[in-house]
């Protein structure tokens, strides 16, 4: 369980530091709104676009090279999406004149019909799953239910003074495995897998899945095995370069 929401001096003191503009490797960068409304959290997208725009002719790793990455999912900041295909869509538009690929960061709470709606936004480049988990929620299917108390043991998030925080780690991937399956033929953009991969061999199962099902599953991310395995993260990495395509 974790609560941890965003921290930082702000995109325009970060920009103003000229770090990012000196990187040549491949990168993206990760943006979240705060606003509590949707027309709220449209404006501060569109305000860090122009701003993000400003910006990018100075950036030696300029075209393809530089992408952004919208989080629309994490729940320890307090925000509950409305519509959210709708939502993805109007951001997707505000963001096209950056002229880089944008990713939409969602978590196995979004429907698969939700998630099919939303790939087939053409400014939508790809779909980055799945973000932490609420406190209390439960993913689509029966196979899918999180016993929280037995998880915790205990009957209320140890977070709860934090608002419930999120569940992260190796509880959620047989959840994105099953999300990955029910996705075949649903989801039409290049996705990024993030979530419990903790070893080489969930790097094999989430290749099997892509296999299998024909999901368009083309990069993996890590995040908790940073903190909890991290002595496995060479090999993952490796693991993921040979065979996923």
């Amino acid at each position: 369980m974790n609560a941890l929401g965003l921290s930082g001096p702000g995109a325009q003191a970060l920009l103003e530091r000229g770090i990012w503009q000196k990187w040549t490797d491949t990168f993206t960068l990760s943006f979240m709104s705060v606003a509590p409304t949707a027309e709220g959290r449209l404006k501060e997208y569109q305000c860090f676009v122009a701003l993000l725009k400003d910006h990018l002719p100075y950036f030696y790793a300029s075209g393809r090279k530089v992408a952004l990455q919208n989080n629309v999912s994490c729940p320890n900041v307090k925000v509950k999406m409305g519509n959210i295909v709708e939502e993805v869509h109007n951001m997707a538009d505000a963001g096209a004149i950056l002229g880089i690929p944008q990713i939409f960061k969602i978590n196995i709470l979004v429907s698969i019909d939700e998630a099919h709606a939303i790939s087939r936004h053409k400014h939508v480049d790809a779909i980055c799953l799945t973000n932490t988990l609420p406190y209390g929620s439960q993913p689509y299917g029966e196979s899918n239910h999180i016993d929280w108390k037995d998880l915790l043991g205990m009957n209320e998030s140890p977070l709860k003074q934090f608002g419930g925080g999120g569940l992260s780690g190796a509880p959620l991937f047989p959840l994105l495995l099953d999300w990955l399956r029910r996705a075949k033929g649903y989801v039409h953009k290049p996705l990024i897998v993030v979530g419990g991969i903790m070893s080489k061999r969930d790097v094999q199962l989430i290749q099997e899945v892509k296999q299998e099902e024909g999901v368009r599953i083309e990069a993996i991310a890590l995040g908790s095995i940073v903190m909890l395995r991290p002595w496995n993260i060479v090999e993952v990495v490796r693991e993921a370069r040979r065979i996923i395509r």
